[in-house]
């Protein structure tokens, strides 16, 4: 379907189904771009090593993590809020 055409066929809807039409095209336009801008994420062998560290780290600093409740009293008591 040409450009035209689309547009003949959006304009003949009423107004709540052109409403719908702008809402799925800035629905698509989104996805494109987080799909194009995840396309363009590329990393080197040194990069996903780093990336794999970090990971393990993370999965074996358990010791290292404190409750959200815990957080919140010292941030409180740091700055006085």
């Amino acid at each position: 379907m040409n450009s035209a055409r689309l547009m003949q066929e959006i304009e003949s809807l009423p107004d709540a189904g052109q409403e719908q039409v702008a809402d799925f095209v800035a629905f698509l336009k989104k996805k494109y771009v987080r799909t194009k801008q995840a396309d363009a994420l590329e990393f080197t062998e040194e990069e996903l090593a780093e990336l794999d560290r970090r990971w393990q780290d993370y999965e074996t600093g358990a010791e290292a993590v404190i409750e959200v409740h815990e957080l919140k009293d010292w941030i409180k008591h740091k700055y006085g809020v």
